[in-house]
């Protein structure tokens, strides 16, 4: 997981699967995921 801070101090947390694809985002209101066909 990666995350990043944002300037009114909230963090957004973003995963990732072992090819790099992004499987979601995390802003703490609204979390998004991501599914790719194979």
């Amino acid at each position: 997981m990666i995350g990043k801070t944002l300037p009114d101090g909230s963090i957004v947390e973003y995963t990732y699967d072992r090819q790099g694809n992004l499987l979601s985002v995390n802003d703490g209101h609204r979390p998004l995921t991501f599914a790719y066909d194979q």
